[in-house]
């Protein structure tokens, strides 16, 4: 089955310098899909269903969110990261699939779980697949087991974006917003 790799090792400097506190650990506002559970319980809870087990990659200092991580079933990497890519890279060489990896952003708990029953549903070990909604490319993005080594060749800040550009991704038409909206957008943070 496929493996979820939720990234979390990001700083969430604009969040915490315009609000004080860790946009992970903060709940999610009232009027969304999954209220007042924590940001980062309700990205996990909506791949869960979906996937056979779900690594997070956090940093060793955030000690709040790793206590939080410490009530789910997901398997915490403690990674110091210079980005994305390097995160991404970290969490598939500790993640081995048959199938492939769905990648997620832990700052994105709207998802619908049905949304991810069809990107998983459509990953094949040569595919990636992705939502699609409003004109954009969303998440979470699943890569098939066949891009390994591309994935474990990843480093700095600029993700899988090589990956995407050379492959392009199978598109999932979608009404899902939660593919495309982030916790800061929602509380008017984005620059």
């Amino acid at each position: 089955m496929t493996v979820g790799i939720i990234l979390a090792a990001g700083l969430g400097s604009r969040y915490r310098t315009l609000t004080g506190r860790n946009k992970l650990t903060d709940p999610v506002p009232d009027g969304w899909h999954r209220h007042g559970v924590p940001v980062i319980l309700a990205s996990i809870k909506a791949l869960a269903a979906n996937v056979r087990k779900i690594t997070i990659v956090v940093t060793p200092d955030n000690t709040e969110l790793i206590t939080l991580l410490s009530q789910t079933d997901g398997t915490i990497l403690h990674i110091q990261t210079d980005g994305l890519g390097t995160s991404l890279a970290r969490a598939v060489a500790n993640s081995p699939s048959d199938q492939g990896w769905l990648i997620a952003l832990g700052d994105m708990p709207f998802i619908q779980e049905d949304t991810i029953a069809q990107i998983v549903g459509g990953l094949t070990p040569s595919t990636i697949v992705a939502p699609f909604c409003q004109g954009r490319r969303g998440h979470p993005v699943g890569f098939g087991a066949d891009f390994r080594q591309q994935l474990l060749a990843l480093t700095g800040d600029t993700g899988a974006k090589s990956i995407l550009k050379a492959t392009p991704p199978r598109l999932i038409q979608t009404d899902d917003v939660g593919t495309i909206t982030d916790i800061d957008a929602v509380m008017n943070l984005s620059m």
